[in-house]
């Protein structure tokens, strides 16, 4: 389930929002000079309850993409993203945005859609990949409270920060540290080639 959190999400952020409560950024969390290559990351991946697969290649510099392919209904449909992966605070993270074709979005929508960046926890061992998502409830209960200050909009489930890079990290990093801040755990397997 790493990736379906994402790519199985509804139109309004280009396939990256999504119909279970999850938190958003407008701003990346991992920037180009935190980002680190994984070699590990790259290659084709499964699901491991589910049909949906990825595949990650290296992008520009330390960037990924991965072409999601999920089968919803019998019908398979395939989105692309870009991501970066990097260390906040102890925790190693993958910071993922859609980065569809042009030709992949509709012409009413072109100009006005917003790549919203997820964040992931990830685990990366020895042909399998662990990925955690930001509890939404739990981060929301934070920022009401002033335990974490990060501007931030709530709509449909989601939580949509709005800081910067530096502000995010900075707010981030401490706020994973505590228990039962991250959820829904997917498990993805290396195919075989």
């Amino acid at each position: 389930m790493w990736m379906r959190t994402i790519w199985t999400r509804g139109a309004a952020i280009v396939l990256a929002v999504g119909l279970n409560a999850c938190v958003m950024s407008v701003e990346p969390v991992v920037s180009e000079a935190d980002a680190r290559y994984d070699a590990r990351l790259v290659g084709r991946w499964t699901e491991e309850d589910g049909a949906d697969s990825a595949v990650v290649t290296r992008g520009a510099g330390n960037d990924y993409r991965i072409a999601y392919t999920t089968n919803d209904n019998g019908a398979a449909r395939t989105g692309r993203f870009g991501a970066r992966l990097g260390q906040l605070g102890t925790h190693l993270v993958l910071d993922v945005w859609p980065a569809p074709a042009d030709s992949e979005i509709p012409a009413p929508y072109t100009n006005t859609m917003i790549p919203g960046h997820q964040l992931f926890g990830v685990e990366i061992g020895a042909g399998e990949v662990r990925l955690t998502t930001l509890d939404a409830d739990s981060l929301g209960a934070a920022i009401d409270a002033g335990r974490v200050r990060l501007a931030a909009t709530r709509t449909r489930g989601q939580v949509v920060l709005r800081g910067t890079t530096v502000e995010l990290r900075g707010a981030l990093a401490p706020y994973l540290s505590r228990p039962g801040t991250l959820s829904n755990e997917g498990l993805w397997r290396r195919a075989p080639d």
